[in-house]
């Protein structure tokens, strides 16, 4: 788990822009009780607004969720790319959904959903970059 409460990540990184709460939601688009939910429960954003973030704050998803305390983004995030990059994990490894899914104990379906275009949990990510000894950022980020 974060050593740090998402309030405290937040908060730093609000710090080196000079910005408010406030600020961060009006910038960003991201409703403010959104961010005061994600900071009163410290639960982690979901994909779309960890991707706003971290594109916003320049940094790596990794270094957001303080899976590294590198803080360099390299390239441009989406969440297409994390619906090619995992394809490619699965043929690199030779491995299916069900294997993966069975694996990390996540239903079937669940991993179908996220070939047909939907978005996994960013808790669900990291495991995933954990299974395939990749950065979340590898997972999310567009090929140059």
């Amino acid at each position: 788990m974060r050593e740090k409460s998402m309030k405290e990540i937040l908060t730093k990184l609000c710090q080196t822009k000079n910005i408010s709460l406030a600020q961060l939601s009006r910038e960003t688009g991201i409703k403010i009780k959104r961010i005061y939910k994600l900071c009163e429960y410290n639960k982690y954003p979901s994909l779309e607004n960890a991707i706003i973030l971290c594109n916003y704050f320049n940094c790596s998803i990794d270094y957001f969720l303080e899976l590294t305390d590198k803080p360099t983004k390299r390239g441009t995030y989406s969440i297409n790319a994390l619906h090619k990059n995992y394809a490619k994990l699965l043929e690199k490894k030779k491995t299916n959904n069900g294997k993966v899914s069975q694996e990390l104990r996540l239903g079937k379906d669940r991993m179908s959903e996220w070939q047909r275009g939907a978005v996994p949990y960013v808790s669900t990510l990291i495991n995933l970059a954990k299974y395939f000894k990749v950065s979340v950022e590898y997972l999310i980020r567009e090929n140059d």
